[in-house]
């Protein structure tokens, strides 16, 4: 039988340093314990004991959205999974790997049926969508959370708004689907309507309804970066980030009791008090580290429908990677592209072929359109800032530079998680520099 709970890791990092302060960290323990305090002690007492065998956890965190009658009210029954989201839970580290699905990509099913996997939870709830899942990542999911489509609106507005920082405008509206955003770009701090249109939004109206009920496609349409699945999931992991952040002010902690009852009215999950009790007491210094990534998918049509189809190769290196914690993974999930802009030829090649043997996947990209005196290295998530960060420690010590959607790095259309420009700075010594950390050169200059 399943209990209703909060697992947004806003409410674990929240609830624990509450349950050190006097009568307050009392009525945590009670809220937490249905009643209770001792049922939430175990979890005090013995916090990696409530998960016995396990370092890490792999959990799916799943939105629900409304389905509409025809008169356009919203009813939950048979409705489809919104937001699938998986997390990797690194209870010694205290790290965070959070892994977005997108809702419209094609699998089949355990049940033998092909579609999309938001479809799977209208047919089979958590264990039809964990299942495929499971078979599709080779991964073995140990919890799942499910938020209530009024979920995110509730529990930002409990904890007094989140802030953001959109890339671009958001602005849409649907009257069908009640839904009304209209955000400028930039850092704000938004309410929990605000935030739910900030998650749902996929593109700018293209078409007015006339009076007549006839739909008219409007003309010069301006467009937002924010457009697309790939951002959307992007600020949902964004505002799962804030969330946790607005938890940890102290006007919150002081009224933790009251949003964990708001968490546990707005979650279904399969964790026990006693267990988010522990994952609190894990978590009461924060989370070390979070990342976050959206599978690489491509749109294309089949039988009529529009569906995402998943580069395998990458979604399961990075299922490996950022879920299961294999760092020997990480390498293979990233797609490098190498381009020459020195004058020295051959370099990128030179460079591209170390970098495959670390097991990247890499692409020559040949020339720059103009020479660079300064190698440098771009990376467009924070996930690979740390693989980023070692291979500019192979070219010139720099800092790698981050690049946003609409960015150009020296006129070049980057397709690739990292972006690499070899310069004049190193194109002359960078043969002389490379045959120095070979494994051969090491073992000869005694550092191995």
């Amino acid at each position: 039988m399943k209990r209703k709970h909060w697992l947004l890791l806003a409410g674990l990092v929240l609830a624990a340093p509450m349950v050190f302060m006097g009568v307050k960290g009392l009525q945590i323990l009670r809220a937490i314990g249905g009643g209770n305090p001792l049922e939430g002690w175990q979890g005090l007492k013995n916090p990696r004991g409530q998960f016995p065998g396990k370092e890490r956890l792999t959990v799916l965190v799943i939105g629900k959205d409304y389905s509409r009658d025809d008169k356009g009210m919203p009813y939950t029954k048979d409705s489809r999974a919104d937001t699938i989201m998986l997390l990797g839970v690194d209870m010694a580290s205290r790290e965070i790997s959070a892994v977005s699905v997108p809702r419209d990509l094609r699998v089949t099913a355990p049940d033998g049926k092909t579609g999309k996997i938001n479809g799977t939870y209208s047919r089979g709830k958590e264990e039809l969508l964990v299942g495929t899942l499971e078979e599709l990542f080779d991964v073995d999911v140990d919890y799942t959370v499910a938020l209530k489509p009024d979920a995110v609106r509730e529990i930002v507005n409990s904890l007094g708004g989140v802030e953001v920082s959109p890339i671009d405008f958001l602005k849409y509206k649907d009257s069908w689907g009640q839904l009304d955003i209209d955000l400028p770009k930039g850092p704000q701090k938004i309410d929990g309507e605000q935030a739910v249109g900030y998650s749902r939004f996929r593109e700018v109206n293209t078409k007015e309804k006339l009076p007549s009920g006839e739909l008219r496609t409007i003309r010069n349409v301006k467009h937002s970066l924010e457009e697309g699945d790939g951002r959307r999931t992007a600020r949902q992991q964004e505002l799962l980030r804030s969330m946790v952040a607005a938890g940890l002010q102290p006007g919150n902690l002081a009224k933790a009791d009251q949003l964990i009852d708001v968490g546990f009215n707005q979650v279904d999950t399969n964790l026990t008090r006693t267990q988010l009790t522990a994952l609190a007491t894990i978590f009461r210094s924060g989370v070390a580290n979070m990342h976050s990534y959206t599978l690489d998918a491509n749109p294309q049509r089949i039988g009529g429908l529009e569906y995402m189809v998943l580069d395998e190769r990458k979604g399961k290196a990075m299922v490996d990677w950022l879920i299961k914690g294999d760092e020997k993974a990480a390498n293979r999930a990233i797609r490098v592209a190498v381009y020459n802009g020195s004058k020295t030829k051959g370099v990128a090649r030179l460079f591209a072929e170390t970098l495959r043997k670390e097991g990247y996947d890499v692409i020559v990209g040949g020339n720059t359109p103009k020479t660079s005196l300064t190698s440098e290295v771009f990376f467009n998530k924070a996930a690979f800032v740390s693989r980023a960060e070692k291979i500019c420690g192979q070219m010139n010590d720099g800092k790698p530079k981050k690049y946003a959607p609409g960015d150009k790095p020296l006129g070049l259309y980057p397709q690739s998680d990292l972006l690499v420009i070899i310069g004049e700075d190193v194109a002359g010594e960078l043969p002389d520099k490379l045959a120095s950390t070979t494994p051969q050169a090491r073992r000869r200059s005694g550092s191995l």
